[in-house]
């Protein structure tokens, strides 16, 4: 159960992560 939810929290800050990351390409790309 725990291993599950810490495999969860990873996926999540993962997918936060090139949330974040893809904007900031976007922008970098435009200017």
């Amino acid at each position: 159960m725990k291993k599950l939810l810490e495999l969860r929290l990873q996926r999540a800050d993962l997918t936060t992560r090139m949330r974040t990351f893809l904007p900031g390409q976007k922008t970098k790309s435009v200017h």
